[in-house]
């Protein structure tokens, strides 16, 4: 960013401008955050090894993935094990959602991550139908197209439930965000409550 006055000129403030702006790391940041993350230097080494000569723009995409699973395993540890390809593009969604979810207490996580796979499993059938994939297909990313997530609450009988769940924790997460939870320590672990409530339902 080269002028940040203009952009909160732009924006109104700097948390406006934070909320509304996604930062993309370049070659060498995303490498530096690799490091940071503790990415061992083979993982991204194989990015080459495997792939061959990348075209123009693309290894920086798969630079971003490496950190995405470096993010992902970070935030499934405390769950024992290793995570699967739903788990993977669960706790991707969440994360997309929330930010990094390894401060957020253990019980109320895996609540929340229950309910985002039981959808993306529900999501993913449907999207094999329509697309015409084997029962085994994963995408690398998923991206839930608003349409059909909608769809599935009107016209999928047996993802209605799974669903209008989903739709409604993503809500209460929403809220829950917005709660500053220093100063407003009651009202935020209420929400948390409520959001474990709909979540065993």
């Amino acid at each position: 960013m080269l002028n940040v006055s203009r952009f909160v000129e732009i924006f109104g403030d700097i948390e406006n401008m934070v909320a509304k702006l996604v930062w993309l790391p370049t070659w060498h940041q995303a490498r530096l955050v690799c490091s940071d993350m503790g990415v061992p230097a083979e993982a991204v080494s194989t990015l080459w090894q495997n792939h061959g000569v990348l075209p123009d723009g693309e290894e920086l995409l798969h630079l971003y993935g490496v950190i995405l699973d470096a993010l992902i395993e970070k935030n499934f540890t405390a769950y024992g094990g290793r995570p699967g390809r739903l788990e993977k593009l669960s706790v991707a969604a969440l994360i997309e959602r929330m930010g990094d979810i390894s401060d957020w207490p253990l019980y109320f996580t895996a609540a929340v991550l229950r309910v985002y796979q039981q959808f993306i499993e529900a999501y993913l059938n449907i999207l094999r139908q329509q697309e015409q994939k084997p029962p085994d297909w994963f995408p690398r990313v998923l991206s839930i197209d608003p349409g059909l997530a909608d769809g599935m609450r009107h016209f999928y009988s047996d993802s209605q439930h799974i669903t209008r769940k989903f739709f409604k924790l993503n809500e209460e997460l929403d809220l829950l965000l917005a709660i500053d939870r220093d100063n407003q320590a009651s009202l935020h672990q209420d929400k948390i409550d409520d959001i474990i409530e709909l979540c065993t339902v």
